[in-house]
């Protein structure tokens, strides 16, 4: 197993049709490569030994039947024998059964792909209810289990050779009589997967409500430490804490408005967060992070936030340029001095600059003060992503009541040896080229992932028409703006209504239809308000991105 290095890649709706097609075309397949959880936490597996040397496969999709399902944000490679990269979809794969996928490289070659399990069924392991322990095989190294509130693989190493140290959720999921699902590896190599079940006839109690021990200092606000029945009282991993109000998270007051506060439970040896607001993984630019972690004064807390340090000007959409560089790491908070025998309670705060657009990946690290870590760490996976202040657009917008251009004509009617002006009947729509441009009115510029109030994306649209073909067959130019309001449906289309002011033919001064006439009939041209709807596209060549004008040239 080997760690991958992470990094996080946005795609637009063309690349994923193009994802779509190339991955049912034909291609080389590999052979199958087992894989287990185990990989998955690390974000790397070994895959089969005729794979090509080096692939950086920018369009992954994962196969079902004959159906190819893009997996957007992954960029894959394969380089010594190892795929890696990044896919958040894949590594966070909880099925538990074969992944087929297709990886299509920079020159369009695609190879077909499928991941195996690689371990076997075990026995099924019971929990000590009094200590919280899973007795495994001697011999076992570690153990894999999903993470549901992060929706990630995590792995832990088994203690004391033979036991399993549950953390408090998956405790209390056994106790209660839920299936909970356990990977084992083993120093020889071989993987298992085991369910957990309670021992005994009848769960007792998951904690007693005698206090342990106290804290007496001020700071700690008196700091109440329980432990499960029976448990170790000198294990830390068996203690259950009650957090004085004060440690409370997020404080009452924020150094900067709209922060993205994580809050950390490290009082055990397996870290647990909260995200406020819950869905702030994917979040816009120019936002602060704030990560409060609750620990006790014999640990050290390190804090590392990943991505660019830097603010983010939205742009107009174009073409998506996302950085994902690893430097920019912030530094963390270190907790006091040892402190009684059940230590007094602290907090770590730390307040990190805005990252710009990029995968932006928080670690949090557990050490005692001879900085030896302690669990595991924990990984907080968050991606700022692109915004735009709105799109320029190429359409085709329809002309309606007084802007429909008219044509005139002298005719002589039968029995009549008077010539009189006439109106040819008029087109029920005129159409014009219109180039246009709807300025974003999303807070911070709209996302790359699409407008706050989906799928109610409205904005303000402001066109100029670029060609339109005359009355008498000719082609005109700038012959016409529009303003209105647009609704988009996608990054690339949208509908619009406008109101329009536009130049037409009319009847010159002092003439009327139906007046008698000699000679040619005199037109002029007029200024006129009407009405219409736009359909617009976005196209490449107009696109201008985050790069500047050089998009222009693409």
């Amino acid at each position: 197993m080997r760690s991958a290095r992470l990094s996080c890649a946005c795609a637009t709706t063309a690349l994923a049709t193009v994802l779509a097609l190339a991955a049912l075309a034909p291609g080389v397949a590999l052979a199958d490569s087992p894989y287990t959880p185990f990989d998955l936490a690390q974000g790397s597996v070994d895959v089969s030994a005729d794979a090509p040397g080096d692939v950086h496969a920018p369009m992954v999709a994962r196969i079902a039947g004959n159906v190819a399902n893009p997996l957007p944000g992954c960029t894959l490679d394969v380089a010594g024998g190892v795929l890696s990269g990044d896919c958040p979809a894949l590594w966070s794969d909880r099925a538990n059964g074969p992944i087929a996928l297709r990886l299509t490289g920079d020159d369009g070659e695609t190879w077909g792909l499928t991941l195996v399990p690689g371990w076997s069924d075990g026995d099924r392991l019971t929990l000590d209810k009094a200590t919280g322990d899973v007795k495994v095989l001697r011999g076992t190294a570690a153990a894999a289990f999903y993470d549901d509130a992060a929706h990630a693989w995590r792995v832990s190493p088994v203690v004391d050779l033979d036991t399993l140290r549950l953390d408090d959720e998956r405790y209390r999921r056994v106790v209660a009589g839920a299936p909970v699902e356990l990977f084992t590896a083993s120093e020889d190599g071989t993987f298992q997967r085991h369910l957990v079940a309670v021992g005994g006839a009848a769960p007792r109690p998951h904690v007693t409500p005698d206090p342990v021990s106290t804290g007496t200092s001020a700071s700690s606000g008196g700091v109440k430490v329980r432990v499960r029945d029976g448990g170790d009282p000198t294990k830390r991993s068996s203690w259950v804490v009650t957090v004085p109000q004060q440690f409370a998270c997020p404080p009452p007051k924020l150094p900067y408005e709209d922060m993205i506060v994580v809050c950390v439970d490290a009082t055990q040896d397996v870290l647990t967060y909260t995200l406020r607001p819950e869905n702030a993984r994917l979040t816009k630019p120019n936002r602060y992070f704030y990560v409060q972690v609750l620990h006790f004064v014999d640990r050290k807390v390190e804090i590392n936030l990943g991505g660019e340090v830097g603010t983010w000007v939205p742009g107009t959409r174009g073409n998506l340029r996302v950085r994902a560089d690893d430097g920019g790491f912030g530094g963390g908070g270190i907790g006091g001095e040892q402190g009684l025998e059940v230590p007094e309670l602290t907090v770590s705060t730390q307040t990190l600059a805005p990252r710009r657009p990029g995968a932006a990946p928080l670690t949090v690290r557990l050490k005692d003060l001879e900085d030896n870590p302690i669990g595991s760490d924990m990984l907080v996976e968050f991606f700022i992503d692109e915004t735009y202040s709105g799109a320029f657009r190429v359409g085709f917008a329809g002309i309606l009541l007084g802007g429909v251009d008219q044509s005139y004509s002298r005719t002589t009617r039968p029995g009549s040896q008077q010539s009189e002006l006439v109106a040819s009947k008029p087109n029920p729509v005129d159409v014009d080229i219109v180039i246009g441009y709807a300025p974003y009115l999303d807070a911070g510029g709209r996302a790359a992932s699409g407008c706050d109030n989906r799928p109610f994306c409205f904005s303000p649209y402001f066109g100029i028409g670029l060609a339109s073909a005359s009355s008498d067959g000719s082609i005109d130019f700038l012959k016409s703006v529009h303003l209105g309001i647009e609704w988009e449906l996608t990054p690339s289309f949208s509908i619009g209504v406008t109101a329009n002011l536009r130049r037409v033919t009319r009847l010159a001064k002092g003439l009327t239809v139906g007046q008698a006439i000699d000679g040619d009939v005199a037109t002029e041209s007029r200024y006129v308000v009407g009405a219409g709807f736009v359909i617009n596209v976005s196209p490449s060549f107009l696109k201008i991105g985050a790069g500047g004008t050089s998009a222009l040239l693409q």
